[in-house]
């Protein structure tokens, strides 16, 4: 089990055994219909389970962005951070 964005442990055993996802979420038009108030990301996940976060490579990020990843995201959805 690995720490989680919270410090809390994650319990891998309800994790998917396959990750699918893009290197960051952008979408193609036709994919990025989503109710108001939600973002690309939120839509994103509807459709993958994982993403690759390639800004984290080029700059840093608050502390803040990554907690408002978290939450537009649901619970088992995995984020590869690129350093």
């Amino acid at each position: 089990m690995g720490p989680t964005l919270d410090g809390k442990r994650a319990d891998h055993r309800h994790r998917e055994a396959l990750y699918i996802g893009c290197a960051g979420w952008s979408l193609p038009p036709e994919l990025r219909t989503r109710p108001v108030g939600r973002s690309v990301l939120a839509r994103y996940a509807e459709l993958f389970n994982a993403v690759e976060i390639n800004s984290t490579h080029y700059d840093h990020h608050r502390s803040k962005t990554f907690e408002k990843w978290a939450a537009d995201a649901p619970e088992h959805f995995c984020f590869a951070v690129k350093m």
